[in-house]
């Protein structure tokens, strides 16, 4: 998609706003939004269908029944690996034998961990037994039988974002030809959990002015997920069993930056850059695979020098602080840094960013109600 600005007012605005942002009426129509075309993946990995009772209630007291589904992973190159299940409620009906089927028994329930390759269905069966008369009082009721599946995912989204130079921007404006720009398209992949870049300045920026863009993560799943868990949070054993299991190290939402939008700054200066206890990613002991930036931490004049991970060129930042979802949505994670210098010669650059919630375990619920009726 090409977007159009006008580069002789632009290059006035962008003069009079130091920030790059601008706030004049009537001119947002003219310089459009970082916020181009959305192509998202499917939000829902694991499903449930064809649920089916045999035989078709009412049920008699004492008699014999099943309750089945297919469930199915519809990811097209993911294995899920495991994907557990768990069947926690059934009521005043008995329970067969699910432990010659893989089942196991647990306090007050029943579990199965099953690998899901990708496009692969699975059927699942649950056998019952409808109470006795006795047992119901010979009146009318009703089985609710619950279960659960769970497991492990990742979302990323990414998106691009363009800055000009002022010598371009001059050029372009005394020549009075407009600046053309192809937005690129933002990438939400496969998940339950979609991120979403919002842009807050127009494209493109100038050198050495604000970039600012916001994060929002977006439950869109027929599941449930309740909040972003940090790095530092302790891990889902509880209580953990060792030193390294306080924290979950897989865990958090990333956000990723080019490294050139931090370097040459002072650590204390970009280290918050985003809002909502993020922090920039600090060398932790033992990393591999990855570079180490070092960094002044305040001035120039001060010895303390910080190390910051880069992977392929780019910074991350990461939630210090659980993320909570409030109707399936958390806050805006605003992000604020400065355009930089592109060299001597380059008139414009693209840039990209992403981010990334890794290891967060999204559930699914179902339950089906099966009517009783006693025996004469």
């Amino acid at each position: 998609m090409n977007i159009k600005y006008f580069v002789p007012l632009i290059s006035i605005l962008l003069i009079v706003s130091v920030s790059g942002c601008v706030d004049f009426p009537g001119f947002e129509g003219m310089f459009g939004s970082g916020t181009g075309t959305v192509i998202e993946q499917t939000p829902d990995i694991i499903i449930t269908k064809d649920l089916n009772v045999i035989p078709n209630p009412p049920i008699l007291a004492g008699n014999e029944f099943s309750v089945s589904f297919v469930v199915k992973n519809q990811d097209t190159t993911e294995t899920i690996e495991p994907l557990t299940a768990k069947l926690y409620n059934w009521g005043v009906c008995t329970l067969g034998d699910l432990e010659s089927f893989g089942w196991t028994k647990g306090t007050s329930y029943y579990t199965k961990e099953m690998t899901m390759f990708p496009q692969q269905e699975e059927l699942i069966e649950f056998p019952f037994t409808a109470p006795e008369n006795s047992k119901i009082g010979s009146i009318e009721t009703d089985c609710q039988i619950k279960w659960l599946f769970e497991y492990d995912y990742n979302s990323r989204s990414q998106d691009d974002f363009t800055v000009i130079s002022k010598d371009r921007i001059t050029e372009l404006s005394r020549a009075g030809e407009i600046w053309q720009g192809e937005n690129m398209a933002q990438y939400v992949g496969a998940g339950p959990i979609k991120l979403y870049f919002n842009w807050k300045t127009p494209m493109p920026v100038q050198v050495g002015s604000s970039i600012q863009f916001s994060i929002q993560a977006i439950d869109k799943g027929v599941g449930i997920y309740s909040e972003i868990i940090s790095p530092d949070t302790l891990a889902k054993i509880i209580p953990p069993a060792t030193e390294a299991e306080k924290v979950c190290p897989t865990c958090g939402l990333y956000i990723r930056v080019p490294y050139e939008w931090v370097k040459g700054k002072y650590y204390n200066d970009v280290k918050d850059a985003c809002t909502g206890n993020f922090v920039l990613n600090t060398n932790p002991a033992g990393i591999v695979g990855t570079d180490v930036e070092e960094m002044p931490i305040e001035s120039l004049e001060d010895t303390n020098i910080i190390q910051i991970v880069s992977k392929d060129g780019y910074v991350e930042y990461y939630n210090l602080k659980n993320i909570p979802f409030i109707k399936r949505e958390t806050p805006e994670i605003i992000c604020r840094f400065t355009a930089p210098d592109l060299g001597e010669g380059v008139p414009e650059r693209s840039y990209f960013v992403s981010a990334e919630i890794t290891d967060y375990t999204y559930k699914l619920t179902g339950e089906k109600a099966v009517h009783i009726k006693p025996t004469v």
